[in-house]
């Protein structure tokens, strides 16, 4: 009947306007991800108002409701601007860059993309070339770096999937040359505006999809770092056995591929080493702890190269192991059938 068919557009409709609110409205109107503690007290509130005067007790505990999700809506939005240098959104999330002290009178400057850090500097003009978090000293990525510098001759052509704050330029030395791609406008504003780790010589930005754009580019690299997965949300669509091809393409004969592989979601061991694998590559895992002196975070990176001899010089003898992976494991690919019949059978 028409009256059924109206009763079911509404919630669509309602739906329709909602995420239209959130993508273009939100982002126009919030600096951060504030909406879902602002409209869950303002429904509490307006309960309390349906409900007014009913019964006592239900006044009692509507109005303790009210306060108690207005004051955690403050709380989260407090604890999110707090030391706040800027604060921007789009369509891919909020970005904030957040300054802070630390206890031994070091200044930092962080990016925080929703909830995780993609990158922090040192203030002080003697240490802001120093490299931090996943890639400090002693992290698979630098390794790789050193590994290859110590063993070719001449500069270094580095190419980096996931900008962040662009820490990685922190190893570029005269001669090299460093390409990032990143998917996301504001990353690429924030790092060249608020960080100065892209400003030198021979560092260079590309926009758009990581895996798409680096297709298109006719470059090879002596590393190549893959470094898009420390978020919740993992762009598998860069870790598939045809993203892998696109990667030896363009990846010099006795090249290091480095994946960054640290979250606290995903275990993402097990479908690198299925990768590695699959296309007949020497693999190691390099899994570093923490350090606060030098602000390092503890990181996981995953190394692989068609030459096994670039996976076994001295750090990495002394600090890598082979990866593992669970009998089970299937290739990723970008069969998306294979990937529910994956679903469903495991």
């Amino acid at each position: 009947s028409v009256t059924g068919v109206q009763t079911c557009a509404l919630p669509i409709f309602g739906g329709v306007i909602g995420g239209a609110l959130i993508v273009w409205l939100a982002p126009l109107l919030l600096k951060g991800v504030y909406e879902l503690p602002l409209l869950i007290a303002a429904a509490a509130i307006f309960l309390q108002f349906m409900y007014y005067g009913k019964r006592w007790y239900t006044d009692a505990v509507w109005a303790a409701t009210s306060v108690a999700v207005v004051v955690f809506a403050w709380t989260l939005i407090r604890a999110t601007s707090e030391n706040v240098h800027l604060a921007e959104r789009n369509f891919y999330g909020s970005l904030r860059v957040v300054d802070t002290e630390r206890p031994d009178g070091a200044r930092l400057r962080t990016m925080v993309h929703g909830i995780v850090a993609h990158g922090v500097q040192f203030q002080d003009p003697a240490r802001s070339r120093q490299a931090t978090t996943y890639y400090a000293p002693g992290t698979g990525v630098q390794m790789a770096l050193e590994e290859l510098r110590s063993n070719t001759q001449g500069p270094q052509d580095v190419g980096v999937i996931g900008l962040g704050a662009g820490t990685l330029a922190a190893y570029s030395k005269p001669g090299d040359h460093y390409v990032f791609y990143e998917l996301n406008p504001q990353v690429i504003e924030e790092a060249r505006s608020q960080f100065t780790y892209l400003n030198i010589p021979g560092v260079e930005v590309l926009e758009g999809d990581g895996r798409l754009v680096l297709e298109k580019d006719p470059r090879r690299f002596d590393v190549l770092v893959i470094d898009a997965f420390s978020g919740d949300a993992i762009p598998t669509h860069l870790l598939t056995e045809e993203a892998l091809g696109i990667y030896l393409q363009h990846l010099k004969p006795a090249g290091i591929m480095a994946f960054h592989i640290s979250n606290s979601v995903v275990d993402l061991e097990s479908p690198v080493r299925k990768l590695a694998d699959t296309a007949k590559l020497s693999s190691v895992l390099v899994a570093t702890p923490g350090d606060d002196k030098m602000q390092r975070s503890a990181a996981i990176w995953a190394l692989m190269s068609p030459s096994a001899a670039r996976l076994h010089g001295p750090s990495v003898d002394k600090n890598g192991r082979p990866l593992t992976a669970r009998p089970d494991q299937r290739v990723w690919t970008d069969d998306y059938s294979n990937l529910f019949q994956l679903l469903k059978t495991e």
